[in-house]
């Protein structure tokens, strides 16, 4: 699965998407934050990172990623095609709020998650797991000034 999360004005972000120009999505002089995710993680993968925040700091935020998604008008619904959706800012500006010096235990959090979900992971991939945590907030803090912010992935 491929999964861009990119935060700017969502006609310029469709425009790249539908152009396929993927060095434009991290033109910061374009937009205001862009991460692409993928090479085996999974969109479910955001649930767990959601989780695994609202357990650390004890709290109801940031929710669920499925919940805090919606498609866009005109967005392709074809599973062979790349589906285009908004994120809810709520979802944002609680990724945003994690302190620094939670990250660890969000992502041991994360990885007990996914490993609880059936994915065997190795040692080395926790150390993925700390960075995308990392990512994420970055993004998310990056993206608090951003008109909007829209995920897209495709299997």
């Amino acid at each position: 699965m491929l999964i861009d999360l990119v935060a700017g004005d969502a006609r310029e972000i469709l425009l790249a998407l539908s152009l396929e120009d993927w060095d434009a999505l991290d033109d910061r002089r374009r937009f205001d934050a862009h991460i692409a995710l993928g090479a085996g993680e999974e969109l479910e993968w955001l649930d767990r990172f959601a989780e695994s925040v609202r357990v650390v700091i004890a709290g109801t935020e940031p929710r669920p990623f499925d919940e805090s998604r919606h498609s866009l008008k005109g967005s392709p619904s074809s599973a062979d095609e790349r589906i285009v959706e908004r994120v809810n800012p709520e979802w944002v500006r609680a990724v945003a709020a994690v302190p620094d010096e939670l990250l660890d235990r969000v992502s041991a959090r994360w990885v007990d998650l996914v490993a609880a979900d059936g994915r065997e992971l190795e040692p080395d991939e926790w150390q993925a797991f700390r960075a995308a945590a990392a990512d994420l907030v970055g993004f998310c803090r990056d993206a608090l000034v951003a008109e909007d912010v829209l995920v897209a992935w495709e299997i």
